[in-house]
């Protein structure tokens, strides 16, 4: 089953700078992540797997950092499975910049 997300960045009303994927602990098999920029400007995106993410001594890995995603609706489609073999103690998270708005279907 698909899971799709509404991301907002933490200029926005309910946004917030980084956003939960997949918790820890949360088996899923992901085959494809589509990442579509809703807004009118460029979006910046982080991508991290971390360990704790409510810990000052987490563990973060970057699998993409510092991406620009053009506006108007362009899309990132991350589709090698091999990518996203994620320890079970570890979580997906996007993060975002201050006024960035994105979907983001994770296909399983």
């Amino acid at each position: 089953m698909s899971k799709f997300f509404n991301v907002r960045g933490p200029s926005i009303v309910g946004g917030q700078k980084t956003h939960e994927l997949v918790a820890p602990g949360e088996e899923i098999s992901i085959k494809s992540i589509l990442i579509t920029n809703i807004t009118s400007g460029d979006a910046q995106i982080n991508v991290v797997i971390e360990n704790d993410p409510d810990s000052s001594s987490r563990d973060t890995f970057y699998l993409l950092y510092g991406v620009t995603i053009p506006n108007n609706a362009a899309s990132l489609l991350l589709n090698d499975p091999s990518m996203f073999k994620i320890p079970i103690d570890y979580g997906l998270y996007i993060q975002v910049a201050s006024s960035d708005q994105l979907t983001v279907m994770i296909g399983t």
